[in-house]
């Protein structure tokens, strides 16, 4: 084979290979003119409807829009005017808190002074408290005073009571002794008239008989108190106790008797005589010993 051949051989097939694609594709997708036609028109159709479609939705998203756009408004109003109100809201708090930061301070300040004027009652209680707890002190000592006081007022008058008892005894003692001086001027004057009778010659006159002393129920009491001759015992007219009513004192033995110069209810006083002993406070006393 010639090299021309083989040249046209070649060409041949590249031609081919060329060729049999369109060949294969013309036999493939042949155009239908007439189906392209109504394939564009229907995709018209739906492209216009689409864009009616698009419209109304433009339309519709328009006035959704609008109304979302007044509904903005409307709420940027309603919440300008809450901010409005917010403002003036948080200006009035603003000069309320400025106001109450004022007075906190001038409160502040008030306290300061109350703290250092307590701190001075505190001192000043203190020292009143010093001063009640002296004065209660004081009171007590003064108490203890009264007391002893009152005691001393009731010896006192227990003494004075005493005293008027011992008065009264020395009356009754002075009244006797004049009752006896009295006497005994009775028996001297009737000795003396005795001893002239005697000397003219006649008969002595007859002695007066001696009064008899009745015996004292049995009284017991004890003593009360004692100043020198004078004692006082704890029993009176109301235990039977007469004027001139003998005692006997003893402890343990007899110590001394007594006569009863004054009365009362529940006491009495008089004279201590024939004493072996010193007569106490406290000494048992009794009419008689039996």
């Amino acid at each position: 084979m010639s090299t021309l051949t083989k040249i046209c051989v070649v060409l041949l097939v590249v031609l081919v290979l060329f060729a049999c694609p369109v060949f294969i594709q013309k036999a493939l997708f042949d155009v239908n003119w007439r189906a392209y036609g109504e394939g564009q028109r229907t995709r018209a159709n739906v492209a216009e409807t689409t864009l009616r479609n698009q419209v109304l939705a433009a339309q519709r998203w328009q006035r959704e829009y609008e109304e979302e756009r007044r509904r903005a408004q409307d709420m940027a109003q309603h919440y300008q005017g809450l901010i409005d109100d917010r403002s003036g809201e948080v200006g009035r708090l603003a000069r309320e808190l400025s106001a109450t930061q004022a007075r906190m301070n001038e409160l502040t300040f008030q306290l300061k002074v109350q703290q250092s004027t307590m701190d001075g009652l505190v001192k000043q209680n203190a020292a009143v408290t010093a001063q009640l707890e002296a004065q209660r002190k004081l009171n007590i000592d003064l108490g203890d005073r009264l007391r002893r006081s009152e005691d001393q007022n009731k010896e006192y008058v227990i003494l004075l009571e005493t005293a008027e008892k011992q008065v009264k005894v020395l009356k009754g003692q002075l009244d006797s002794k004049e009752g006896e001086i009295k006497e005994y001027l009775g028996k001297i004057k009737q000795l003396e008239e005795d001893l002239a009778r005697a000397t003219a010659g006649a008969a002595p006159g007859a002695a007066p008989a001696e009064r008899a002393v009745p015996t004292a129920e049995k009284i017991e009491g004890e003593v009360l108190a004692v100043k020198g001759d004078l004692a006082s015992l704890n029993v009176g007219a109301a235990s039977g106790v007469k004027q001139g009513t003998v005692f006997i004192i003893y402890r343990e033995n007899f110590i001394a008797h007594l006569r009863v110069a004054d009365v009362s209810a529940s006491t009495c006083a008089g004279v201590v005589y024939d004493r072996v002993g010193e007569v106490r406070q406290g000494d048992k006393v009794t009419t008689r010993l039996d």
